[in-house]
């Protein structure tokens, strides 16, 4: 009768490649997790300044977006709110890993304090660029047209700046 199973040797080995290869694998899951999170933030916000955009033009009214870049969140003040599933005016916040790099309104670099984007019943708004970063370093950048108000998502590298 020939014996069936396995040595304690060879559990020890499978053990140990599998070790090796969640010891690769865990750090690059953690990075890609951080880097959806940007990604996430970047089109949510994105999201709201069309929306805050759209809002303005159909509302004939000026809609505004609230950006903190001390606390890292962001809110719309959109007039004739009319049901819970429109209010945009609570506070968005980033995840940790998510901040505001800077922001360019008319050619002034703003890193700190509150910033209001202005979109106007016409569809033009007071622009700039807004970049998010992660802490890994990778960045996005949102841009928002002057005149037409199109809102424009892209990730940038470091020498871009």
């Amino acid at each position: 009768m020939k014996d069936k199973g396995f040595t304690l040797l060879e559990l020890l080995v499978v053990l140990f490649i599998i070790g090796v290869a969640a010891a690769f694998i865990v750090p690059n899951i953690a990075g890609s997790l951080a880097n959806l999170k940007l990604k996430t933030a970047t089109k949510h916000l994105g999201g709201i300044l069309r929306y805050a955009r759209s809002k303005a033009v159909s509302n004939k009214k000026t809609a505004v977006v609230v950006i903190n870049i001390d606390n890292a969140s962001y809110s719309a003040e959109i007039p004739q709110i009319k049901t819970a599933q429109e209010d945009v005016s609570k506070p968005v916040f980033f995840p940790k890993e998510v901040k505001f790099r800077q922001i360019t309104i008319n050619g002034e670099t703003i890193t700190s304090d509150i910033v209001k984007l202005r979109f106007y019943p016409k569809g033009n708004t007071s622009g700039g660029e807004i970049i998010l970063e992660n802490e890994r370093g990778r960045m996005y950048k949102i841009t928002i047209d002057t005149l037409v108000g199109k809102v424009k998502n892209e990730r940038i590298t470091e020498d871009l700046l």
